[in-house]
């Protein structure tokens, strides 16, 4: 292999494992969601703690760039601008290949898999291997409701979807509740004042925001206090559907994880 061969691979494996760090607008880190169908863990605690990752991808990164030093900078004597700019080139090819691949396996998808948790206006700024996320623009998905003699008094939902499918969707909302401690809680359901389950139908192509209060439905589930009030943001929210389907959504991916399929 020429020399400048092993230049270009040693600056392309470089560029490939601090894009493993990368959280783009429409995924994870691609470095974790690799770890993870492994079976190996991406952070310390659940996606939080220590960035794992670091330890995986940060020792590719070192060991590419002693070979980057060697062969590009020493051999060929390429500029560390000239290398700069190959890098943030590749950097940026990985992350417009990545978006549009995730975009067009959710245009292509069907039922509640077109749908994606809309919870950042803009991409995420790149923010290699950091257990801070940085965020730009966030949209308000939030929860907040209050409760007296452990009952739902008033609430106020307020969440944004998006349907990248062909068709219109129909479905039923569901979040992961808010817990103290290790107290257990169903979780809440959005229902109407009849106590069946609300559908909302989403539009193909559509982007929608759902301001959804105690005026027309019911909060059913959840934290449920003597005299309390309950604020969250919401980051996941589960839909299903009448086919039996189940999927989670997260606003930091737009690629969902089926829960049930029967």
């Amino acid at each position: 292999m020429s020399t400048k061969w092993k230049a270009f691979l040693s600056i392309f494996i470089f560029a490939l494992s601090l894009f493993m760090g990368v959280e783009t607008q429409y995924l994870q880190p691609l470095g974790d969601l690799i770890l993870e169908n492994i079976g190996l863990k991406a952070w310390s605690n659940g996606d939080v703690g220590f960035h794992l990752a670091i330890l995986y991808y940060g020792l590719v990164a070192v060991i590419s760039y002693i070979f980057v030093k060697r062969f590009a900078y020493v051999q060929l004597k390429m500029k560390g601008m000239t290398i700069f700019i190959i890098l943030i080139v590749l950097l940026t090819t990985f992350t417009y290949l990545t978006s549009t691949t995730a975009q067009y396996l959710k245009k292509n998808s069907e039922g509640l898999s077109a749908v994606v948790l809309v919870g950042r206006e803009k991409a995420r700024t790149m923010n290699l291997y950091s257990s801070h996320k940085n965020e730009a623009q966030p949209i308000n998905n939030t929860i907040n409701y209050d409760t007296s003699s452990f009952e739902v008094t008033d609430f106020e939902i307020d969440v944004t979807f998006k349907n990248y499918g062909k068709d219109d969707v129909t479905f039923f909302i569901e979040f992961e509740p808010f817990r103290l401690k290790d107290e257990y809680a169903n979780n809440l359901e959005i229902r109407n004042r009849d106590g069946s389950k609300a559908a909302f139908t989403l539009e193909s192509g559509k982007t929608h925001r759902y301001v959804i209060t105690e005026d027309l439905y019911q909060l059913t589930g959840g934290m449920r206090g003597d005299n309390a009030s309950y604020s969250m943001n919401v980051s996941e929210v589960i839909l299903t559907n009448d086919q039996g389907e189940s999927i989670l959504l997260k606003d930091s991916s737009i690629m969902a994880e089926l829960l049930i399929h029967k």
